[in-house]
């Protein structure tokens, strides 16, 4: 279930760290310096929200801080490519503020924990890291091929690709809701 849960953190990472910026670029035909400005002012806004994440996590569980962020990211998919498509680079940096540097940080500060409370200690680091690295490849690594095939097929459309995007987010929202993490002691 972990591998599933991982789904939407993965795709949403390289849909909007990687994939947005040659999107941007190629298909929507925005200038690639002020592009850069947006992922980068919006990795930062993320770094400063992660924090912020891991205290709602540790004052709510992680389970219930995660899976409510996949499930933001989900929702903010189709409009955020509606952004994107007005062709503006100030639409363009909203969206990347919004699903990168708040929704992208609202679950992923969650997730090293939601994961370590899935195994006892004495394989946690292995679990979590087989967690993490092989949700990678199907989760992270494939994510822009994806979505490139996905809007070729659709005659240069976003939508067939927000579709799937939305897909992960289902999938990785049900699968958090179904693990049983376990409490991890105090230290």
């Amino acid at each position: 279930m972990g591998l599933l849960s991982r789904w939407g953190e993965g795709a949403a990472f390289n849909t909007w760290g990687v994939f947005a910026i040659s999107y941007a670029t190629g298909t929507l035909h925005l200038a690639r310096v002020p592009v850069l400005i947006a992922v980068t002012v919006a990795a930062l806004l993320m770094a400063v929200l992660l924090p912020v994440s891991g205290l709602l996590a540790d004052r709510f569980g992680p389970r219930p801080v995660y899976a409510s962020g996949i499930a933001a990211y989900g929702l903010a998919v189709f409009p955020v490519f509606a952004l994107f498509n007005t062709h503006s680079i100030t639409a363009y940096a909203l969206g990347m503020l919004l699903v990168f540097g708040v929704i992208h940080a609202w679950f992923y500060g969650a997730q090293g924990t939601l994961y370590a409370s899935l195994y006892p200690a004495r394989i946690r680091y292995t679990g979590l890291s087989t967690v993490y690295q092989l949700s990678g490849v199907y989760a992270s690594g494939l994510t822009p091929l994806i979505l490139t095939a996905l809007i070729a097929a659709a005659n240069r459309s976003p939508w067939l690709a927000c579709t799937y995007l939305v897909a992960t987010a289902v999938i990785s929202v049900v699968a958090t809701l179904l693990l049983r993490p376990r409490p991890l002691p105090e230290i």
